[in-house]
């Protein structure tokens, strides 16, 4: 998958989504719909080969493998538009840190495997946003509920919603070899990626399908709050390099050098030989999102300086 292929995809995406917003009918919205910018910081997570529970691993995404101690950081920017009544459209920037390492586990085989791994993550994203719940916003008149009201959601303080949508994102595995240096690993080719017609060369660019939940709190004067969680589907399991079964060390040491050989089994055991499972090919990665988001509602700013759009 190629960066030109997804930019090509994120514009198509982009354009509908505008479209749809240009057709609704509701001269509210046409007039008033929320134009935001956020500005996010969370964590990210891989739920991958590496580390994980204590036990051998799910045949399929399960948050029973999530793995706390590889959590780390992530910042993100966004803007979104309200297209609809029902939903938003958003577009992301989310710059993240994904790690993995087999100490961080105690289950024997992935123990003595030994292989640790660190890896950049740079996502962006289009994501459409359902709301289930639409409370109360900054860009609305808060009328307190009596008793004598009927119960209506749109009373409610907050605003719950699920999302999906497509995303591209880059990354680059590193492995630390024994002096402690951290080397960009996929130029070793550790399970003969490219050398032989059942193991393809991965690529550094690829696309994944976010899915999750959110909710967000009005602070006033065009300020919201907002939290999401989501996890992002993706089609290659070389996130951290490891997928299929040990090569040959002898083809990796005459090809690719001696670096080859220590990265592709760091462990040095000498009965993980070519065909000794180093990974799970049936399953791909997936990787998590938790991210805090402070948001600013501009059509609030124009709405006072009487501008129409």
């Amino acid at each position: 998958m190629t960066i030109r292929y997804f930019l090509l995809c994120l514009c198509l995406s982009v354009l509908v989504f505008e479209d749809a917003g240009a057709q609704i009918k509701s001269k509210y919205l046409r007039r008033f719909r929320s134009r935001e910018f956020g500005f996010s910081i969370g964590a990210t997570n891989l739920i991958g080969e590496l580390g994980g529970a204590n036990r051998i691993g799910s045949e399929s995404f399960s948050l029973r493998d999530f793995d706390f101690p590889a959590v780390r950081p992530t910042l993100g920017f966004s803007m979104g538009f309200q297209v609809m009544d029902e939903g938003n459209v958003k577009t992301n920037l989310v710059i993240g840190y994904l790690r993995g390492n087999d100490k961080f586990t105690d289950y024997i085989s992935r123990k003595q495997r030994n292989i640790n791994y660190r890896s950049v993550l740079i996502e962006l994203s289009e994501q459409f946003e359902y709301f289930l719940i639409q409370g109360k916003k900054t860009r609305t008149s808060y009328n307190l509920q009596t008793r004598n009201e009927k119960f209506s959601f749109k009373n409610l303080p907050f605003t719950l919603y699920v999302f999906t949508g497509i995303a591209g994102f880059y990354f680059n595995p590193q492995n630390q070899d024994k002096e402690g240096t951290w080397r960009n690993v996929k130029p070793y080719h550790t399970e003969g990626q490219g050398d032989v017609e059942t193991r393809k060369k991965y690529n550094l660019v690829q696309i994944s399908i976010p899915l999750g939940i959110g909710v967000k709190y009005p602070l006033g004067k065009g300020y919201s709050l907002g939290f999401e969680y989501g996890f992002r589907k993706t089609f290659t399991d070389y996130l951290d390099d490891a997928s299929m079964t040990y090569f040959d060390e002898a083809y990796l040491l005459r090809n690719y050098g001696p670096k080859s050989v220590e990265l592709s089994n760091p462990s040095g055991k000498p009965w993980l030989v070519a065909g000794q499972q180093r990974g799970d090919p049936r399953d791909k990665d997936v990787y998590l999102f938790a991210l805090i988001t402070l948001y600013r509602d501009m059509s609030r700013i124009s709405r006072i300086r009487n501008f129409r759009f």
